[in-house]
This record gives structure tokens, sequence and C-alpha cells, in this order.
């Protein structure tokens, strides 16, 4: 990892909640803050809170924060104040003695870092024990969503449409319950499909279909091999689910962070970070759990590009990964200027996985020199050869693809599920954005 620390922008953008700036910058103020200082990369003050000294800290190598305070936000507010004033006036972190507050042998709990997107556990027979436990959970939640799904069938589709919200919520609260929020989330989707498709009883009875034959799986589930099992517990969201092995495959390459989602698992915080090896033409992708007070890396966001080893687990699906060795202290490279996926590989690696695993929902797509039409009312990505993907029609994003890519040739990512590509994020003139960025901005 670098010492440089990202711009504010940065912060607000990856944190859960929305920070007040005006509060922020408050706790940025020099006069506000004692007994700061610096040792190596660490850096520290007490913030003076009127009635209380709220003592904060940030280790500038491994990008982590801590705080004696109670806030749920991480970063607090503290912390990020404490980040800005660093950045405004680092004369203010002079090389100092560590103060007892902050020395390891009297460390509070909530000074206490975190590594992410490294492999778990410390005490294998204490990892074994927990994955014993939330493998018990999946297959009760897995036998739930069955006998919900033969209920559904058993009514008959035509009374989906009149079901209440409630009805899909219970079941999508359940299954995250049980440790599978994939699976939770496309339940949640399911009432969208309905309401926003005339032709929703195909899309609906194969939606269905799909999560049955994953119930079903999980039936068998002990007599799989390994590498079944692991693509069975990462379907549903548990991705910490395999001790690391001395077989696992290891690449080193560069690789550029094309997609990064987070998501809430029973109060815990989960992100999952998708990348692009720019040599291997091959994706990854690294996952982090953290609890309420904390969050995965901040600095694994799209548009950044590291040199790296990543260790990929023993899958059929070939994703899942965890790094050794990380440096994002390179700058993004052009990357229509490496090898892509032609279209028809893309057809072929959908195919190839769809027939090991029926429930699958999408796997990821990188198109390079890309432009976007309208064909009949649909929005096309068009590659350099001329050939043509759809795009999901759900995605209100189209749009703004579709006038980006009026003043250059775009590189996109997103997940291919068999009929439609559903954009995430996209590049043009060098620079890597996610489509979310145009969530406020109208079509």
């Amino acid at each position: 990892m670098t010492n440089s620390l990202p711009p504010l922008a940065d912060i607000v953008a990856v944190a859960n909640d929305k920070y007040l700036l005006k509060a922020i910058f408050e706790m940025a103020r020099a006069e506000r803050w004692t007994q700061t200082g610096r040792a190596n990369s660490l850096i520290w003050g007490a913030f003076n809170g009127m009635r209380v000294f709220y003592y904060c800290s940030i280790n500038l190598k491994t990008k982590t924060f801590a705080c004696s305070c109670k806030s749920a936000r991480y970063p607090c507010n503290h912390g990020v104040g404490l980040w800005l004033l660093a950045q405004q006036m680092p004369a203010q972190f002079t090389a100092q003695p560590m103060p007892d507050w902050l020395h390891p042998a009297k460390q509070h709990p909530e000074l206490a870092t975190v590594q992410f997107f490294t492999p778990q556990s410390a005490n294998p027979k204490q990892w074994e024990k927990n994955a014993a436990e939330r493998l018990r959970y999946i297959k009760l939640g897995m036998q739930d969503l069955a006998a919900w799904l033969l209920d559904l069938i058993d009514n008959g589709l035509a009374s989906a449409p009149d079901r209440p919200t409630s009805y899909w919520l219970d079941m999508s609260r359940r299954l995250n319950d049980s440790y599978c929020p994939a699976i939770s989330k496309q339940i949640e989707h399911l009432p969208k499909l309905i309401t926003q498709h005339t032709n929703w009883p195909p899309l609906l009875l194969d939606a269905l279909s799909k999560l049955y034959l994953l119930t079903q799986s999980f039936v068998n589930f002990d007599t799989l091999p390994a590498a079944t099992q692991f693509d069975l517990c990462t379907t549903v969201g548990w991705h910490h689910s395999k001790l690391p092995s001395a077989t696992d495959e290891a690449v080193t390459d560069q690789w550029l962070v094309v997609a990064r989602t987070l998501t809430s698992v029973r109060k815990r915080q989960m992100v999952t970070v998708t990348v692009w090896g720019q040599q291997s033409a091959r994706f990854a992708q690294l996952t982090g759990i953290a609890h309420t007070r904390q969050k995965p890396d901040m600095h694994l966001t799209t548009g950044v590009t590291f040199n790296g080893t990543l260790h990929f687990v023993d899958s059929e699906l070939g994703l899942q990964a965890y790094p050794i060795d990380i440096d994002t202290a390179i700058a993004p490279t052009s990357p229509w200027s490496q090898t892509a996926p032609t279209f028809d590989s893309i057809f072929e690696d959908y195919q190839t996985h769809y027939l090991q695993h029926p429930w699958l929902v999408a796997r990821p797509v990188l198109v390079h020199n890309a432009s976007v039409a309208r064909h009949n009312k649909q929005f096309i990505l068009q590659g350099s050869t001329r050939d043509a993907l759809p795009l999901n029609p759900d995605n209100k994003h189209n749009w703004h693809l579709y006038a980006s890519s009026r003043t250059a040739p775009l590189a996109v990512f997103g997940w291919w599920d068999g009929t439609s590509l559903d954009a995430v994020s996209y590049c043009v003139e060098g620079q890597w954005l996610p489509l979310s960025t145009w969530a406020e901005v109208a079509a």
C-alpha cells in the first residue's frame, strides 16, 4: 500500500452514510485537536469535544482508522477530520513518542485495526467450527426457500402479481438472516420483474426454476466435489467458505478495479471488488467482511490500478481470489490497448459455466472499443467488429452510456446473463467511472 491519502471525494463516495460536510470541516480545525503527533505511518490526535476528548488515529500504510467514540460510522467524523487536517496542515504532525492511550499494550478495543481481502483464519479449528455453523444456517435457509417456491407454484403463477410487497420482502429477509444475501437480492427483484415486463410469466418461471435447482443442490451438498461446494456457497453470498490452500493458483498481474459493491449481511458490511488482469485477461473477485463499526478497504474503488499477486481459490467458476501483496502506487493504463474477450468467447464462456451450474445468474464481461446504439427502442452495445450485445432494458444508465459513446469509444464492464448485458462501469478517454455516478442525472 502507499502512504498517500485519497481526496475527500473518495471518502464521501464509499462511506455507507452521507456525511454533513459542515460538520466534517468543523472537525478539521486545528484548534480543536491536541496531542497530535506522528510515528512512521501512524498519525494521531485528541479531539476536544467540549465535555470529553476523543482519541483518534490513522494508519497511513494500511488505510485504517480508529477512534474512541461510539459512532457506528467508519470512518467517523473525527477520523475524517483528522485526515483532512493531515492533508491541509502536515506540519501539525511532528515525530512524537506514542501517547499512553495509543500504546499497543494499553490499546482500547475501538482502536484495533482489521485486515480485509485476506485469507481467514489464524485459528483453523475455530474457522471450521464457524464454517460448520454458517453452513447449517444456509442449508436451513435453502430448505425454507424450497418450501416457499413450491407453495408459490402450487398456487399458480397467476397469483404472483396479487402478492403484497411484504410477501417477497419477508422471504428476502429470512434468506439474509440465513447468510444468503445474494439470493435475498434475487427475491427482492422478483416483484420488479412482474411489474416492469409484460411477458413476466416466462421470466418469473425461469428465475424460480434456477432458484429451485439451487435449493436441491444443497440437499446433496456433502457428496459434491470441494470446488462445487465452494461455488454453491459463493452463489448464495457466503464468500469466506474455504481455508487457503497451498494448491491455490497464484497470478501476478496489473489489476484494474472495474466494479465495487457494498452489501449488508446480518449487520456486517460485505464489499466485493471485481478486478481485471490486463496481461492475463482474467477476472477476479476480492471479498471482505467488516463489522458495522468498520469498513473494508476504501482504496480499491472503480478505476484504481494496482500491481499484485492474487491467489485463486479452487473453483469451477474461477473468480474468487485473495491478494498476497498489492501496490496501488501506479497510474491507470488505457484498457483497450490490452487483450479483451471477443463476443463469441463471451457466449462460449457463459454457456460452458451455465451447463455446469444451471443456477448461474451472470458472468463478468469487459468489452473494449465499444459504442452504444439504439435499435427498435432497444439499446445495444457494438464492438469494433460491429457485433452487438443487447443492454439490460432495466438499467436506467443506458442513456448515459449512449451519450458518452457519441464522443469517443468506450470500454464497458458489466454482467452477461445470457440474454442482456447489465453495464456497471465504463471508461472513456482513459478514465474509469462507475455508472452509479450518474444516479442524480436525469436521462
